[in-house]
């Protein structure tokens, strides 16, 4: 993740040549399991979405508006980096962000919106359920989906504010006609990019989405732990909350390497033989989160399974149509 600048103000973590086993780890990290995550994590987000799309009785619940929300970003944001980081595994280096300014621009851009987007989104889903656990008041009046959308239209925004300015960065040097991407001809704004923004990112990608999830894991836990003998709280709550627990558990697991690596001790990790490996395998567990949305639904919800069932069942039998009268051709 090409995010910070070094105190020249002129070196970004840039692609070396290694030794051969370094060379094939940087392939895996860097190339192949990009890839796989891109193709895995597409039709799975999209699979969640159109299942939760499809419960009619509940698409009013502020919950699945979120998670629709978090699915979208998750999609979005394996689409960022990784096709950098494959488009440079596979071009001896080059980056696709330099290949012109509107790529540079855009991936400047929606790498960090996606990202502080998946992780506030996936933060409203441990508030939400957390307080429809503890609070009546907004079990009753706050889950309609108009205030779901307004909270969402909210985060949407700010988050643009916050990061619109990586819109901005970018050039194209007059002598050379190359573009330097995450460069700006304002020294200002340099300097922000430079030491505010990565603090900036630490904070929502990580603090503030570590806090909350840890308070709303205790509170679901004390909660579960109050009614473990009720007959009134159903097992599919139960089934939810320890979804929810799973998922914040493995998002602060997931991300924790890659804001150490990126916010904490980036500029140690610079100029070693092993940088790009330690880098790209941070990126990768980064994103495997982004990927894995499909598991969590899938072990905690019946209905979740049995749309996927019939889902597969209909290709299959759509699948046979097709088939059945060639068949009948060549006979």
């Amino acid at each position: 993740m090409k995010e910070k600048l070094s105190d020249d103000n002129k070196i970004f973590w840039t692609k070396q040549i290694n030794d051969r086993s370094f060379e094939i780890a940087e392939l895996i990290l860097g190339g192949i399991i990009p890839i796989l995550l891109i193709f895995i994590g597409t039709i799975s987000n999209l699979l969640c979405i159109f299942c939760l799309l499809c419960r009619k009785h509940r698409r009013i619940r502020s919950t699945y508006i979120y998670l629709i929300f978090l699915f979208l970003a998750d999609t979005f944001s394996l689409y960022q980096w990784n096709l950098n980081d494959i488009f440079m595994q596979f071009n001896n280096g080059t980056q696709l962000t330099n290949k012109s300014l509107f790529l540079c621009h855009s991936i400047a851009f929606l790498s960090f919106y996606t990202l502080h987007l998946s992780a506030l989104f996936l933060t409203l889903v441990s508030i939400d359920r957390t307080l429809l656990l503890w609070s009546r008041y907004y079990r009753i009046h706050m889950t309609k989906r108009c205030h779901a959308l307004i909270i969402s239209l909210i985060v949407l925004i700010a988050l643009f504010i916050l990061d619109g300015f990586l819109l901005s960065l970018g050039i194209r040097e007059k002598d050379t006609n190359e573009i330097q991407c995450y460069y700006s001809f304002n020294l200002n704004l340099m300097v922000f990019y430079q030491t505010v923004y990565p603090w900036i990112h630490f904070v929502v990608m990580y603090i503030i989405p570590f806090l909350i999830m840890i308070i709303g894991i205790i509170l679901i836990i004390i909660k579960l732990y109050n009614h473990r003998l009720s007959t009134r709280f159903s097992h599919q709550k139960r089934r939810s909350c320890i979804m929810l627990i799973a998922m914040c558990i493995v998002y602060m697991i997931l991300t924790l390497p890659n804001r150490l690596c990126f916010s904490i001790f980036y500029s140690r990790l610079l100029n070693h033989s092993y940088t790009d490996t330690i880098l790209l395998g941070s990126n990768a567990l980064l994103y495997t989160r982004n990927a894995t949305n499909i598991i969590f639904l899938y072990l905690s919800s019946t209905t979740f399974r049995k749309q996927l069932t019939k889902f597969y069942c209909c290709l299959n039998c759509q699948r046979q149509h097709r088939i059945v009268p060639i068949q009948q051709i060549q006979y």
